[in-house]
């Protein structure tokens, strides 16, 4: 099947990017095809960019994003700093 076929042709950036507010563990992890154990144990551990409100943890899409690109192109860590926030 070509990616012109598919129901859905967008990267996981642009999917990611479609949210409206912030994404839930379980979004993330069906965004990523990983459980959502999976999230938490790595927002947990700072290896994803998260934040919490009150005991749950929840996924700035724009940050999710461009950590998401950064990890794609093997960036180092200060370079996946979000474009436009200091």
């Amino acid at each position: 099947m070509r990616m012109s076929d598919s129901p859905n042709p967008h990267t996981i950036r642009d999917r990611i990017l479609s949210h409206k507010g912030a994404l839930t563990a379980h979004e993330v992890a069906d965004l990523f095809n990983v459980s959502c154990r999976t999230v938490h144990k790595h927002a947990k551990d700072g290896v994803m960019p998260s934040f919490r409100i009150g005991d749950s943890v929840r996924f700035d899409p724009l940050v999710l994003a461009d950590w998401y690109e950064g990890q794609q192109f093997g960036l180092p860590p200060s370079r996946r700093a979000v474009r436009g926030r200091p």
